[in-house]
C-alpha cells in the first residue's frame, strides 16, 4: 500500500513539473498545438485574399510579444521576399505582402538612383500606403503615390568633411526630386564616428546643408 502510494505521489510531482515545464515553453515558444493549425489557416487567407499569386508555406510561428500566433511565407515567384500573416484571436487574418512588396519595388529603383552617386550604400526603405490602398491586390509602388516613405541610406569609407558629406547627401536628393519621401536618413562611418544628416518632413534647407550635419560617436 505504502509502495503504491509514493508511486502515485512521484507521478504526480512528475505531472506537476512537465505541466509546469509546458507552460514555460508555450510561453517562449507558443502553444506547439495550436502552431499545429497555422498552415491551414494561413494559406487559406492567402489563397482567397490574393488568388492570383502563388504563396509557399515557410513556418508557423509565436510572437511572444503579443501573444499572438501566425505564419511566414514567401511569393513562389519571389523566394527572398518573407510575408508575414497574423491570426488574430478571433481568426481574423492579417498580413504585410502588399507594403513589402511596395518595399523591395521601390528599393529596385532607388538602390541603382543612389549607387550613381555613392558606390556601395546601404538603403533600407519602408512604405506605409493609406489604409484604402492597403486591400488593392494591383497596387504597385510609383514614386508619387500617395504614402508614408522612409529611406535610409548607410555607407562607410575614409574620413570626409562635413561638406563632402553634404554634396554627396545634395547630390543624392537630386536624383529623387518627384518623388514624395515623407523622411530622408543619411549615415556616413568611419573609424567609430558617423556624419549624421536626418530630416523628417522629406526635405532639408539647401541653403545650410552643412550647419544640418553632425557628427556622432559611436557605441565600441
Amino acid at each position: 500500500m505504502r509502495k503504491r502510494t509514493s508511486r502515485a505521489v512521484l507521478l504526480a510531482v512528475l505531472a506537476l513539473i512537465l505541466l509546469g515545464m509546458g507552460s514555460v515553453y508555450a510561453e517562449f515558444k507558443g502553444n506547439p498545438f495550436v502552431l499545429m493549425t497555422m498552415r491551414g489557416k494561413v494559406m487559406r487567407h492567402l489563397e482567397e485574399t490574393y488568388p492570383s499569386t502563388e504563396f509557399t508555406f515557410v513556418q508557423a510561428a509565436y510572437y511572444m510579444k503579443w501573444d499572438s500566433y501566425g505564419g511566414i511565407v514567401h511569393p513562389a515567384s519571389n523566394p527572398e521576399m518573407t510575408v508575414r500573416v497574423d491570426v488574430g484571436r478571433d481568426g481574423r487574418c492579417t498580413d504585410d505582402f502588399l507594403r513589402t512588396r511596395l518595399e523591395d519595388e521601390m528599393y529596385a529603383v532607388a538602390k541603382p538612383l543612389i549607387d550613381s552617386v555613392i558606390a556601395g550604400a546601404g538603403v533600407h526603405v519602408s512604405v506605409h500606403p493609406p489604409r484604402d490602398l492597403v486591400d488593392r491586390d494591383g497596387l504597385h509602388f510609383s514614386p508619387d503615390m500617395d504614402a508614408d516613405i522612409f529611406l535610409t541610406v548607410r555607407w562607410r569609407g575614409e574620413q570626409i568633411s562635413k561638406q563632402a558629406f553634404a554634396d554627396q547627401v545634395a547630390e543624392t536628393i537630386r536624383g529623387f526630386s518627384g518623388w514624395n519621401i515623407k523622411d530622408w536618413s543619411f549615415y556616413y562611418t568611419y573609424d567609430n564616428y558617423e556624419l549624421i544628416l536626418s530630416s523628417e518632413q522629406g526635405e532639408f534647407d539647401p541653403s545650410n546643408l552643412v550647419d544640418q550635419v553632425y557628427l556622432s560617436k559611436q557605441k565600441e
